[in-house]
């Protein structure tokens, strides 16, 4: 049992150390969100404008990319897809030879 107790009193003495020096969870929230502000947001605006021009949702996709590292993820997957403009094009072709086999 003395254990435990020197064990809490050590981890409590360590956080007011912590906190005295600065480097409370505090500082710790603030970086994360300007780092999420400053990567998160725009790269989930970035996929959103880039999923409605391949015909996706774009309010999923641009909600999905708010979690870490899933962003740049769904960036890759939705650079790699054809635009919707180019298959509705490749469509009226394809129906156009079609026509003229017939």
């Amino acid at each position: 049992m003395y254990d435990s107790i020197s064990s809490i009193v050590r981890h409590n003495n360590n956080r007011r150390e912590e906190m005295e020096n600065g480097t409370s969870g505090g500082v710790q929230l603030i970086t994360m969100l300007v780092t999420f502000f400053l990567f998160g947001i725009p790269i989930a605006f970035l996929n959103a404008s880039i999923a409605r021009r391949k015909g996706r949702s774009a309010a999923a996709f641009g909600w999905l990319s708010m979690i870490p590292f899933v962003g740049i993820y769904l960036a890759i997957y939705l650079v790699s897809i054809t635009d919707k403009e180019l298959r509705d094009n490749v469509d009226k072709i394809l129906e156009f030879f079609e026509k003229k086999q017939q």
